[in-house]
């Protein structure tokens, strides 16, 4: 509580008033009296030549002082009050789409969160916000990093309608915390008071550099959001009603207790201080008495002493305020002051002051009026009615003579009320002398009663009423009858039904099948709580069917093949009126079947008749027939297919070759490999090429008939150049910065997850830590699905082991350059598996669209369209096509223990400005203008490195993959090194193949 001091110039010249009567009343005789009043001093004062104050004009200064000592000492009496108030609103956009639910979540570059809450009702008494705290508990999903809360720009949104569109813009941040957020936790961010208005005020929280989170909204059963604010209102103000908005509110301080103590303070110290001041402009003839502070001394000693050393005039400034209160009369012209001449001329008789008793008759200084008791009305809406009556209670014409500060209602029923107009329904019969209690600020109360005659309803007997979803049919005849719609004043109690086949149900919407043919008057009764019964009834008719025949309908997968020809036939879409109930297959070959769905091979070439009877259970049949055609087989050349695990280097280059996936629909009985500079009849070759050159390899298979396919293969072996890359000196860098940047990952601390490398790299691992390590200047990735256990906060397996670059929101502007450089090794026990993974790729930030605009990619067989073998390297671009197109094989099966050298340079752009280049082993495999960013994005993205097999993420790809022998994924790469370049830059557009060549 803060307490402004209030005091006035009369209190202070009620205080020198009695203190001199009390001097004067204190004196032995009326001589020595007269000898104080007409001391020889007073006539110095007229001879001196100065003459004496006018009554009026000391008033006038008094006045003055008056006016200036209430225009700055008044105080009023401050108090500091709690709320705490519930969001009204509170949502979050994802993509740029709203949610309202259960939780609001929050997540870095994804979801934003929104809340409003209504601070009017402190607007309502002048409240003064000093203090305020946003509160929320984390529900799901542990997180950390840092929340910023920003001012909302606007109110005008709503949870259920929010978007991207009527979301408020961002203003000032108020407040932001940077911690770990557990389940189960309470956050609270300090906010800045200076952007909260008392009003509708919506707050927009941001996350930065962590996990998302989520905490409760106010739709769940743990409560949302709240908004704690401390405010100051002047002592006395009404007490805010916000128990029926659904608030809370607290009073951190007691002021009474408060009050009492600083006023006392007040009271006793101040006088002493203003009545010095006062005097000195009064007795500007006597500067050097100071009566106040010598009257406490002077009256049990020298009574005298203070009357000698006051002049005449402090009478005369004491006596005015005291006339002009009580009196109309203008002091100025009455007695006291003209006889102050008298006193000049040494006349004692008309001076006497004690002759002039009218001093001490008049009346006291004023005092403030004592605090009257409230007077407490209370009224009721309706006050007489039936079970259950909600009533309208109004404490608001209850009075005092300053304030009613609180009001408690008792209904008489257990509960109770503290607000001014409660709302109140009684629940049971009976007259209830409800009981208002109003108190003020002093503490003062009183009561009022009103009272109100709540009756029990009279009880109606109920009615029934019976829907069907049909009234007749064919037996078996099942019917959903619907009791439900029956109604009471007070609720059905029971349902009886007879569906007079021998057959009940106490249901209220049962099911019923009737089997034997008839008509049926079904009967349902409905009793109340009170016994009261009512009955209705529906006709049902179920009649007997009539048989159909069956209709026979026959098919098979193909009806033509080579011999032998294996052929499943379905008669199961026969149909029948009831059932069928028999199948009698006829393949024309001599072989029969009883099955409803047979499979059959025909071994010999020609045209079957196939015929299928069914016969229902009353023996009614039906037959018909399908044509089968079966033919001789033709034998079919064989399909080559070969590959290499190099298609260029640096002489002499070794390459491992490949032409096991060549295909024959008997069997292959040769392969003839010619390198250009020798041969083989192997199925899988090595082969060294020792000479530069470009070579033209060819792979011949045969098959048992002499049929023969030939496949290509061109091998580009170049002259050894001297390396000239970057050096592990040139150092590293974040995203964001350009220019050439180098890791070399001996010299590099690996943690187990999160950020690296002087927050330049951030390990990207699903679920677990410690995907990502070092071992010596190679730095590793292992995926192994199901070990160690994956946290249930992020799914069931690991699938994913990769670091990226940071900060992540680089968006890269059209035109950026870009060139990586490193080797990729497949570790030993490496198997190429049907399930696609990625190992390198770049990325929106955290944006619409999701999918990786460029990546590269091991693919299974015949990926999207392509004639491939399993595990294949693709070169992807999204960007550019958003289909099958997207993905260009290699040619590139990597084996356990290999290692690609890659090279990869990007332009970031449109179909007219970008370029996307790839080298493998130092052979361009994919070289193309084309768009490298997507049109609804046009920003480059950050880049990925490691492994993403994101179809691990579910149970029966895992055990696909066992099933195939592959438990675990084991990669690692060298020396990482990129160029960024932006236009303008001296060096950019620049080859820089040699900078990021791997060593």
């Amino acid at each position: 509580m803060k307490i402004r001091q209030t005091n006035t110039l009369a209190n202070r010249l009620y205080f020198i008033i009695i203190t001199f009567l009390m001097i004067l009343s204190c004196s032995k005789d009326v001589d020595t009296l007269r000898e104080a009043v007409l001391d020889k001093d007073a006539p110095e004062l007229v001879e001196s030549g100065e003459d004496a104050e006018d009554p009026s004009d000391i008033t006038e200064e008094e006045g003055e002082a008056l006016n200036e000592d209430e225009g700055t000492g008044d105080k009023i009496e401050y108090e500091t009050r709690v709320a705490v108030f519930s969001a009204i609103q509170d949502a979050y956009l994802q993509n740029g789409k709203g949610y309202d639910q259960s939780l609001v979540r929050l997540e870095e570059g994804r979801r934003t969160s929104y809340l409003m809450f209504d601070l009017s009702p402190l607007d309502s008494i002048g409240g003064i916000i000093v203090e305020a705290n946003l509160e929320f508990v984390v529900t799901t999903d542990d997180g950390d990093g840092e929340i910023i809360v920003f001012k909302g720009e606007s109110n005008d949104w709503t949870e259920d309608s929010l978007s991207e569109a009527s979301a408020p813009d961002m203003g000032v941040a108020l407040g932001s915390v940077d911690q770990p957020y557990r389940v189960n936790t309470e956050v609270r961010i300090p906010l800045d008071t200076l952007g909260i208005e008392p009003g509708y005020t919506s707050l927009v929280l941001d996350h930065k550099d962590g996990d998302d989170l989520a905490f409760a909204s106010k739709e769940s059963d743990k409560g949302g959001s709240k908004l704690v604010v401390s405010y100051e209102v002047p002592v006395g103000t009404e007490i805010l009603d916000l128990e029926s908005l659904g608030l809370t509110e607290g009073n951190g301080e007691d002021p009474n207790g408060e009050e009492e103590t600083v006023d006392e303070t007040l009271v006793e110290e101040e006088p002493a201080q203003e009545e010095t001041r006062e005097e000195e402009p009064i007795g500007e003839e006597t500067v050097d008495e100071t009566p106040v502070e010598e009257e406490p001394a002077q009256e049990e000693t020298k009574e005298e002493e203070p009357v000698d050393g006051e002049p005449v005039e402090e009478e005369t400034v004491e006596e005015d305020p005291i006339v002009e209160e009580p009196v109309e009369e203008d002091p100025v012209e009455e007695g006291p002051v003209e006889e102050e001449n008298p006193v000049e001329e040494e006349d004692p008789v008309e001076e006497e002051p004690v002759e002039e008793e009218p001093i001490e008759e008049e009346p006291t200084p004023p005092v403030s009026p004592a605090n009257e008791a409230p007077i407490a009305v209370a009224s009721a809406t309706p006050n007489k009615g039936s079970l259950p009556l909600k009533v309208n209670f109004n404490g608001g014409n209850s009075s005092d003579d300053k304030a009613v500060v609180s009001y408690q209602w008792d209904f008489k029923d257990g509960q109770t009320a503290t607000s001014q107009n409660p709302e109140h329904t009684f629940t049971e019969a009976g007259t209830y002398e409800v009981v208002l209690q109003v108190r003020d600020e002093e503490g003062l109360s009183a009561s009022d009663q009103v009272v109100v005659e709540v009756s029990a309803p009279e009880n109606e007997a109920p009615t029934a009423k019976i829907g069907t979803n049909k009234k007749s049919g064919e037996v078996p005849l099942e019917v959903r009858f619907t009791g439900s719609g029956s109604s009471d004043d007070h609720g059905i109690k029971s349902y009886a039904w007879n569906f007079k086949d021998g057959k009940t149900s106490s249901s209220a919407d049962p099911v019923h099948t009737f089997t034997e043919a008839g008509t049926y008057s079904v009967e349902l009764t409905v009793t109340d709580e009170e016994g009261l019964t009512d009955k209705a009834s529906v006709s049902i008719t179920a009649e007997e069917p009539e048989n159909e025949a069956p209709v026979s309908k026959p098919s098979a997968n193909t009806q033509t093949g080579e011999a032998p020809a294996e052929i499943r036939f379905t008669g199961s879409n026969s149909t029948d009126d009831n059932a069928v109930t028999g199948y009698k297959w006829d393949f024309d070959d001599g072989s029969t079947s009883t099955e409803a769905d047979p499979k059959h091979t025909f071994d010999t070439p020609g045209t079957y008749s196939v015929e299928l009877e069914v016969v229902d259970e009353e023996g009614l049949k039906d037959t018909e027939r399908l044509t089968i055609t079966v033919n001789a087989p033709a034998n079919e050349a064989p399909d080559a297919k070969a590959s290499a695990s190099v298609l260029s280097g640096e002489a002499p280059l070794k390459v491992d070759f490949t032409g096991g996936n060549s295909s024959d629909d008997k069997g292959i009985v040769s392969y003839f490999w010619d390198f250009g500079d020798g041969t083989s009849s192997s199925t899988d070759p090595s082969h060294t090429f020792n000479n530069p050159g470009t070579y033209t390899v060819k792979l011949t298979v045969s098959d048992e008939e002499g049929l023969q396919d030939t496949a290509s293969l061109t091998i580009e072996v170049n002259e050894s150049v001297s390396q000239g890359n970057l050096p592990c000196g040139t150092g590293s860098g974040p995203a964001d910065q350009s220019g050439a940047k180098v890791w070399c990952w001996n010299n590099t601390s690996v943690p187990s997850g999160g950020f690296f490398s002087d927050h330049e790299l951030f390990i990207s691992s699903h679920c677990n830590d410690g995907m990502v390590t070092k071992s010596g200047s190679r730095l590793r990735f292992k995926v192994n699905p199901t070990t160690p256990d994956a946290p249930s906060s992020c799914g069931d397996y690991n699938y994913r082991a990769e670091i990226r670059e940071h900060p992540a929101d680089v968006d890269y502007p059209i035109g950026t350059e870009q060139w990586w450089g490193f080797d990729y090794k497949f570790e030993s026990g490496y198997k190429a598996d049907e399930l696609p993974w990625i190992l390198w790729q770049t990325h929106g930030s955290f944006s619409s669209p999701s999918e990786p605009m460029t990546n590269l990619q091991l693919g299974p067989t015949n990926f999207n369209r392509n004639s491939n073998a399993v595990g294949e390297l693709f070169v992807v671009n999204n960007a550019a096509r958003g289909d099958y197109r997207a993905y260009v094989p290699t040619g590139i099966v990597p084996r356990s223990g290999q290692t690609l050298k890659i090279v990869i340079h990007m332009v970031w752009g449109d179909g007219s400005s970008g370029k996307f280049r790839v080298w493998i082993n130092g052979v361009k495999v994919y070289d193309r203008n084309e768009r490298t960013v997507y049109s609804q994005r046009p920003y480059g993205g950050y880049w990925k490195l490691g492994i993403y097999k994101w179809r691990w993420k579910d149970k029966e790809n895992v055990e696909a993959s066992a099933a195939r022998g592959i438990t675990e994924l084991n990669t690692s790469i060298g020396t990482l090194r990129t160029i960024m370049r932006q236009p303008g830059d001296t060096d950019y557009g620049k080859d820089a193949y040699n900078l990021v060549e791997p060593d």
